[in-house]
């Protein structure tokens, strides 16, 4: 219960019914897209871990599907479902942590390469 809790205030969720899953009876703590949020940054975890490599175009084309699927339910175009509300999530969650291992990694290595040129300059060297 606890947990459930949690998960509804990180997330920010509505928690609608109608838009969440439910097993046994018992809805669950959050809605079919921050399921699938959540179940994306699982899988973004794991890739990273297991050392998965993509380019920086592919987190930015994943979250695509999250945000059509969004605005064009919110902008009244469209009805969406608890499994394209799943899938598009997974999508997102997915795509956001390998976004930040991105961005953390160019800025590792921007360091690296800013912290050379800082030695250089202090031993009196010329860049």
């Amino acid at each position: 219960k606890t947990a459930g809790k949690l998960l509804e205030h990180a997330f920010y969720c509505h928690r609608l019914p109608e838009r969440s899953f439910f097993i046994a009876g018992y809805q669950l703590p959050v809605c079919s897209r921050c399921t699938g949020i959540l179940i994306g940054y699982l899988s973004g975890i794991y890739a990273i871990i297991i050392g998965c490599q993509v380019s920086f175009h592919v987190p930015l084309l994943l979250s695509v599907p999250l945000v059509i699927d969004g605005f064009g339910q919110h902008f009244g175009r469209w009805k969406s479902n608890n499994l394209r509300r799943l899938v598009t999530g997974i999508l997102f969650g997915f795509s956001l942590f390998i976004l930040v291992k991105l961005m953390a990694v160019m800025g590792y290595c921007q360091g690296q390469r800013i912290g050379i040129a800082i030695k250089t300059l202090i031993s009196g060297g010329s860049l």
